[in-house]
């Protein structure tokens, strides 16, 4: 898939695991793959008949926002919101849409999109939010170091 070298992770396994059924071009040689320009013919033309397909409308507004056109990719973002259809391709869709606002000066609207992202990746937002690791057990000495044996020079202990 083109994204799943353009993007960072998660968000590019997240849209190769989505089931779009948009052409991918993953796995073409690298000198076959889509300019940014025939990614953006091949995208359109899916979306003239799959006009609601989410993935696709996030693949292009990357597409767009690499060549320059935050206006054009912020609006595929916004429809790609609209037309998620499962948590996970949500989160990468408003994970993106932060990410363009933020480059883009317009920091609340970006939190706004960030903190969309983080409570819809269930997963991501566990670890990420303070209170995972307060709820955590506190450490004792047992579960830090198992081994009963209070020798340092025992050859069991790190």
């Amino acid at each position: 898939m083109l994204l799943s070298l353009l993007l960072p992770s998660p968000l590019g396994r997240t849209l190769h695991a989505s089931r779009s059924s948009a052409p991918r071009a993953s796995t073409q040689a690298p000198s076959q793959r889509d300019t940014p320009q025939a990614a953006v013919e091949r995208l359109q033309q899916h979306l003239s008949q799959h006009p609601t397909d989410a993935a696709a409308l996030l693949e292009l507004g990357v597409v767009w926002e690499l060549l320059g056109l935050p206006l054009s990719a912020v609006e595929c973002l916004t429809s790609a919101i609209e037309h998620a259809v499962d948590a996970p391709l949500s989160a990468a869709v408003h994970e993106r849409l932060g990410s363009l606002l933020a480059d883009e000066d317009q920091p609340d609207e970006a939190e706004v999109a960030l903190r969309e992202a983080v409570a819809l990746d269930e997963t991501r937002g566990a670890s990420l939010h303070p209170m995972s690791v307060a709820s955590s057990p506190p450490a004792t000495a047992q579960t830090l170091n198992p081994n009963p044996n209070p020798n340092p020079n025992h050859p069991s202990l790190p």
